[in-house]
C-alpha cells in the first residue's frame, strides 16, 4: 500500500482538512520526486537525451516524405534511407552556407557590437542617465567580448559531445523512420485498445504539430532574414550577408532569438550608420515580428505552436541548462510535443474502471489521474533505487565485480564448446579445464599481438590523424582527435606498465571461468531447490535464455568487429596507405563498442588518408567512411544483433552511451548483453513474481465454483 490514509481520517487527533491535504501532498511529492529523478538522469545522460530529442524532431519533419515514398512502393528501409539522405543533404548545405556567410565576419561583428554599446553608453551618460544603466551596458560588453575568447579544452569537449549527438541522432532518425510505427505498436500492445488508440492519436497529433512548427519557424526566420537583409543593403551597412545569416539562425530560437538579434543589429547599425538608422531597423524588425505570424496564420501552416508563452519562456532556460545552444533551438518543439502528449496521458489516467477507494479520494479533491500517477511514481522510485544500488555495487567495488562479470560473459561464450566436448565423452572437469586453458591462451596471444601491432604505431596514427584534422582546418576536429589520442595513449601505456596486474587479472578470470563452468550447474540447482515446480521451470528457462544471449552477443560482436577490421585494413592496403595494420586492429577492438567504436576508428583512418594520402585517397576514404558506417549501422549490426540478441539496433545504439556514462569503457561493453538479458527474460521473471497472485486467483476461483449450485458437486468430482 502507498503511504498515507486511503479513506477515513486517522481518528480525532488529525483534522479532516489536514488529512485531506496530506492525501494530496504525498501524491504530489511522489510525482515530483520521480520527475526530479528523471531530470537528473536526463542531465547526466545529456548526450543521449539530446540525441533522442533531435532524432524525434528530424523524424517528425521527414515523416511526410518517407510516407509518400512508401505510398509509391518503396520499401520501409529504402524510403527511410532516401528521406534521411535528403534531410542530411539539406542540413549540410544550409549549415555550410551559414558558416561561409558568418565565419569570416564574426570578430568584426562582435567589435561592431562593442562599439555600438560604447556609443549608446556615452549617449546615455550625456543625457544624464543613471549610472547603473552604464554599468549594465558594461557588463553586456564584457559578455560579448567573451564570445570571441576560445577555450581549446572546452572546444574539444564540445566537439566530442556534438559528434556523439550527431552520430546517435543520425542512426536513431533512420530507425525511427524505418520502424517507428512498428515500435510504437509493439509498445502499445499490452494496453487496453481504447488507451492505445488515445495515446496513438495523441502521438500522431504531436508529431504533426512539431512538423508544422518547424516549417512555420523556417518561413518566419526566412522572412525576418530577408527584411533585415534588405534594410542592411539599403542602409549600406557592412557585413550585410553575415548579419542576415545571423538573423535567420536566431529565428529558430523562440522569443529570445528575435529580441537578441534585433538588439544586436540595432547596436551594429548604431555604430556603423548612426542612431536614426538603428531606430528604423529596430522598428521595422519589430513590426515584421508582429505581422508575419498573423499573416502566416491564414495559410496552411497556421499557428502550429499553440503553447502558452509563459510555458515556453520557462522551457527555454530549462532546455538551455540541459543542452546548451541546442536546447534553445529544440525548446519550443519539444514543449509542443510534451504538452500535446501530456493531455492524452492525463485523460488515459483519469478514465477507465475506478475502484471504491479511488472514488473516495476523488471526493476529497484528489483527481484520479494524480492518484494513479502517484501510485506509479513511488513504486518506480523504489524499483529504481534497487537498480541504482546494484549499479553502485558494481561501480564502487570494481576489483571484485568486474572480474566476476567478465568471467560470467566468457563462461557463457565458451559453454557450447564445453558441452560439445562432454557429449564427445570427456569428463566435465577435463572439458572445462581444457577449453578454459585454450581460451585463455587465445586471448593472451590476441592481446599480445594487438599490443605489438598497435602500441608503437599508435603515436604515428594519432600524429597523422592530427595532421589530417589540421589540413582540413577544423579546429574542433583537431581537439576531438587529441582527446581521443590522450585516452588511447593512457590506456595502452597503463596496459604495458601494469603487466603484473594484467597477469593477476587473467589468472583470476581463468579460475572464475573454470569454477563457473564446472560447478555452475550444481550451484544453480542448490539455489533453486526451494522453489516449486512451475517457478523452478520458469527460472531455469530464464537462466538458459540469459546464457544464450551472452554467448550470442560475444559471437555476434566478434563478427561485427572482424568485419570492421578486415574492411578497414583492406581498403587502406589497396590504396597503399601506411598504418593499415594498427588501424585494422583498432577497428577490431573498437567494434566491441557498437556503432561508436567503429565510427571513431573509420574517422581516424580517413584523417590518416588526409595527412598522408593523395587527393584520390582522401575522396575514396571519405566515401568508405560514410558507406561503411551506413552499411554496418543499418545492415550488418542490425542483422547480427537482431539474430543474436533479439534487440532492435536502436536499443543497442542508446544502450552504449548510457553504459559509458555509468561505468566507462567496461560499461559500454557490458551494457548491451545486460539489456539483452533483461529483454529476453523479463516476461519469465514477471511470471515468477506474479505466480503467488495467479495461484491465489485460481484458488479463489475454485472456491467460488465450489460454493455455487453445482459447484460443490464439481469440486467433489474433481477431488474424487
Amino acid at each position: 500500500m502507498a503511504p498515507g490514509p486511503a479513506s477515513a481520517p486517522a481518528g480525532n487527533l488529525v483534522p479532516v482538512w489536514l488529512d485531506r491535504l496530506a492525501s494530496v501532498g504525498w501524491r504530489l511529492l511522489a510525482t515530483a520526486a520521480l520527475a526530479l529523478v528523471l531530470w537528473t538522469i536526463a542531465a547526466v545522460l545529456a548526450s543521449v537525451t539530446a540525441s533522442i530529442l533531435v532524432s524525434l524532431l528530424a523524424a517528425a519533419v521527414l515523416a511526410p516524405l518517407v510516407q509518400a515514398l512508401r505510398v509509391r512502393g518503396r520499401s520501409d528501409a529504402i524510403a527511410a534511407a532516401i528521406g534521411l539522405s535528403v534531410g542530411v543533404v539539406v542540413l549540410v548545405l544550409v549549415v555550410a552556407a551559414l558558416v561561409v556567410a558568418i565565419a569570416p565576419s564574426v570578430r568584426d561583428i562582435v567589435l561592431a557590437i562593442e562599439a555600438g554599446i560604447a556609443t549608446l553608453r556615452d549617449g546615455l551618460a550625456g543625457v544624464g542617465a543613471p549610472g547603473w544603466i552604464g554599468d549594465a551596458l558594461t557588463a553586456v560588453e564584457d559578455s560579448v567580448r567573451e564570445l570571441i575568447a576560445v577555450n581549446p579544452a572546452a572546444l574539444g569537449e564540445t566537439a566530442i559531445t556534438v559528434g556523439t549527438v550527431a552520430v546517435l541522432a543520425f542512426f536513431l532518425t533512420y530507425f525511427l523512420l524505418q520502424d517507428g510505427d512498428r515500435g510504437w505498436a509493439w509498445g502499445m500492445r499490452l494496453m487496453a485498445p481504447w488507451k492505445a488508440a488515445t495515446l496513438t492519436e495523441s502521438a500522431r497529433r504531436a508529431m504533426h504539430r512539431v512538423s508544422g512548427y518547424v516549417g512555420r519557424t523556417a518561413v518566419l526566420a526566412a522572412v525576418d532574414a530577408m527584411v533585415a537583409g534588405v534594410l542592411l543593403v539599403v542602409l549600406g551597412v557592412p557585413y550585410a550577408l553575415a548579419l542576415t545569416a545571423v538573423t535567420f539562425l536566431a529565428g529558430f530560437v523562440p522569443y529570445v532569438g528575435g529580441i537578441t538579434v534585433t538588439a544586436a543589429l540595432g547596436l551594429v547599425i548604431l555604430a556603423l550608420a548612426g542612431p536614426y538608422a538603428a531606430l528604423l531597423t529596430i522598428g521595422v524588425l519589430a513590426l515584421t515580428a508582429a505581422l508575419a505570424p498573423r499573416t502566416l496564420a491564414r495559410t496552411a501552416l497556421g499557428d502550429e505552436a499553440d503553447a502558452n508563452p509563459v510555458i515556453v519562456m520557462l522551457a527555454i532556460p530549462v532546455a538551455a541548462a540541459l543542452f546548451g545552444v541546442l536546447g534553445l533551438v529544440i525548446a519550443l518543439p519539444v514543449t509542443v510535443f510534451l504538452l500535446t502528449a501530456a493531455r492524452s496521458i492525463v485523460m488515459v489516467l483519469g478514465l477507465g474502471p475506478i475502484d471504491e477507494p479511488s472514488a473516495t479520494r476523488v471526493a476529497w479533491g484528489v483527481p484520479i489521474w494524480l492518484d494513479r500517477l502517484a501510485q506509479w511514481s513511488w513504486r518506480a522510485l523504489v524499483v529504481g533505487g534497487v537498480v541504482w544500488v546494484g549499479i553502485q555495487i558494481i561501480v564502487l567495488v570494481p576489483a571484485v565485480m568486474v572480474p566476476v562479470v567478465l568471467a560470467i560473459v566468457i563462461a557463457a561464450t565458451i559453454l557450447p564448446i564445453v558441452e560439445w566436448r562432454i557429449r564427445a565423452g570427456w569428463s566435465r572437469t577435463l572439458a572445462v579445464a581444457s577449453v578454459t586453458a585454450g581460451s585463455v591462451v587465445l586471448v593472451v596471444i590476441a592481446f599480445a599481438a594487438a599490443i605489438a601491432w598497435t602500441v608503437r604505431p599508435m603515436r604515428e596514427v594519432m600524429v597523422a590523424s592530427l595532421d589530417g584534422a589540421r589540413d582540413l582546418q577544423l579546429g574542433w576536429l583537431e581537439d576531438a582527435v587529441a582527446e581521443i589520442g590522450r585516452s588511447l595513449t593512457i590506456n595502452l601505456g597503463g596496459l604495458l606498465g601494469g603487466l603484473l596486474v594484467l597477469a593477476l587479472s587473467v589468472t583470476l578470470w581463468m579460475l572464475l571461468v573454470f569454477f563457473f563452468l564446472r560447478d555452475g550447474p550444481r550451484a544453480w540447482d542448490r539455489l533453486t531447490a526451494g522453489l516449486d515446480g512451475p517457478r523452478r521451470d520458469r527460472l531455469d528457462r530464464a537462466g538458459e535464455r540469459a546464457l544464450d544471449v551472452l554467448s550470442g552477443y560475444m559471437r555476434g560482436t566478434a563478427l561485427v568487429s572482424l568485419f570492421g577490421a578486415v574492411t578497414s585494413w583492406l581498403i587502406m592496403a589497396v590504396l597503399g596507405l601506411p598504418l593499415a595494420v594498427p588501424i585494422g586492429v583498432l577497428s577490431f577492438f573498437g567494434g566491441f563498442i557498437p556503432y561508436i567504436g567503429s565510427f571513431v576508428s573509420t574517422v581516424l583512418a580517413f584523417l590518416v588518408a588526409v595527412a598522408l594520402g593523395t587527393t584520390t585517397d582522401v575522396v575514396i576514404m571519405a566515401v568508405y567512411t560514410v558507406v561503411f558506417n551506413l552499411v554496418q549501422g543499418s545492415g550488418v549490426a542490425p542483422i547480427v544483433y537482431g539474430k543474436a540478441l533479439s534487440l532492435h539496433p536502436a536499443v543497442v545504439l542508446l544502450a552504449v552511451p548510457i553504459g559509458g556514462a555509468v561505468a566507462g569503457i567496461l560499461g559500454m561493453f557490458l551494457v548491451v548483453p545486460i539489456v539483452a538479458i533483461i529483454s529476453a527474460t523479463w516476461r519469465l521473471v514477471i511470471e515468477i513474481i506474479e505466480s503467488d497472485e495467479a495461484d491465489a486467483r485460481g484458488e479463489a476461483r475454485e472456491s467460488d465454483e465450489a460454493g455455487t449450485p453445482g459447484g460443490t458437486a464439481l469440486a467433489e468430482s474433481s477431488a474424487t
